[in-house]
Protein backbone atom coordinates (compact mmCIF):
# COMPACT_ATOMS: atom_id res chain seq x y z
CA UNK A 1 0.00 0.00 0.00
CA UNK A 2 2.79 2.39 1.01
CA UNK A 3 4.58 1.89 -2.52
CA UNK A 4 1.56 1.85 -4.41
CA UNK A 5 0.29 5.22 -3.41
CA UNK A 6 4.37 6.38 -3.37
CA UNK A 7 4.54 5.80 -6.82
CA UNK A 8 0.61 7.34 -7.82
CA UNK A 9 1.86 10.16 -6.35
CA UNK A 10 4.70 10.41 -7.67
CA UNK A 11 3.66 10.63 -10.69
CA UNK A 12 1.24 13.27 -11.08
CA UNK A 13 3.39 16.14 -8.44
CA UNK A 14 6.41 17.85 -8.69
CA UNK A 15 9.19 15.93 -6.46
CA UNK A 16 9.33 19.13 -3.66
CA UNK A 17 5.72 18.04 -2.78
CA UNK A 18 5.21 14.71 -3.39
CA UNK A 19 6.67 13.84 0.33
CA UNK A 20 4.52 15.87 2.02
CA UNK A 21 1.08 15.56 -0.05
CA UNK A 22 2.13 11.49 0.46
CA UNK A 23 2.40 11.82 4.38
CA UNK A 24 -0.75 13.82 4.49
CA UNK A 25 -2.21 11.17 2.60
CA UNK A 26 -0.80 8.42 4.63
CA UNK A 27 -1.96 9.94 8.36
CA UNK A 28 -5.94 10.69 6.87
CA UNK A 29 -6.13 7.42 5.39
CA UNK A 30 -5.06 5.81 8.30
CA UNK A 31 -7.25 7.57 10.53
CA UNK A 32 -10.59 7.08 8.84
CA UNK A 33 -9.10 3.30 9.05
CA UNK A 34 -9.25 3.73 12.94
CA UNK A 35 -12.11 5.90 13.26
CA UNK A 36 -13.97 2.88 11.10
CA UNK A 37 -12.70 0.54 13.71
CA UNK A 38 -13.42 2.59 16.57
CA UNK A 39 -16.70 2.94 15.77
CA UNK A 40 -17.23 -0.62 14.91
CA UNK A 41 -15.94 -1.36 18.54
CA UNK A 42 -18.31 1.02 20.33
CA UNK A 43 -20.98 -0.93 18.68
CA UNK A 44 -20.17 -3.99 20.17
CA UNK A 45 -18.62 -3.57 23.11
CA UNK A 46 -20.73 -2.13 26.51
CA UNK A 47 -19.35 0.79 27.71
CA UNK A 48 -20.61 4.07 29.38
CA UNK A 49 -20.47 6.67 26.14
CA UNK A 50 -17.51 8.78 27.46
CA UNK A 51 -15.36 5.72 27.29
CA UNK A 52 -17.07 5.13 23.98
CA UNK A 53 -16.12 8.55 22.88
CA UNK A 54 -12.62 8.12 23.87
CA UNK A 55 -12.45 5.02 22.51
CA UNK A 56 -13.24 6.26 18.99
CA UNK A 57 -10.95 9.30 19.15
CA UNK A 58 -8.09 7.05 20.20
CA UNK A 59 -8.32 4.63 17.80
CA UNK A 60 -8.59 7.33 14.80
CA UNK A 61 -5.75 9.02 16.41
CA UNK A 62 -3.62 6.40 17.65
CA UNK A 63 -3.56 4.61 14.08
CA UNK A 64 -3.24 7.85 12.16
CA UNK A 65 0.08 8.60 14.08
CA UNK A 66 1.57 5.12 14.04
CA UNK A 67 0.64 3.61 11.36
CA UNK A 68 -0.06 6.69 8.89
CA UNK A 69 2.81 9.69 9.87
CA UNK A 70 5.35 6.73 11.21
CA UNK A 71 4.86 3.96 9.22
CA UNK A 72 5.23 6.93 5.85
CA UNK A 73 8.59 8.48 7.03
CA UNK A 74 10.13 5.13 7.43
CA UNK A 75 9.25 4.37 4.42
CA UNK A 76 10.59 7.36 3.01
CA UNK A 77 13.79 6.78 5.00
CA UNK A 78 14.15 3.18 3.67
CA UNK A 79 13.33 4.82 -0.01
CA UNK A 80 16.13 7.21 0.32
CA UNK A 81 18.57 5.07 1.53
CA UNK A 82 18.16 2.82 -1.13
CA UNK A 83 18.99 5.91 -3.41
CA UNK A 84 22.09 6.34 -1.13
CA UNK A 85 23.32 2.76 -1.90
Amino acid sequence: MYKKLWKKLNQNHTVAHTSAIYLTVMTLGWMLAGLLVGGLADLILPFNMESKLTLFICFGGYSGLIFGLFGGIFYLYQLNLKKRN
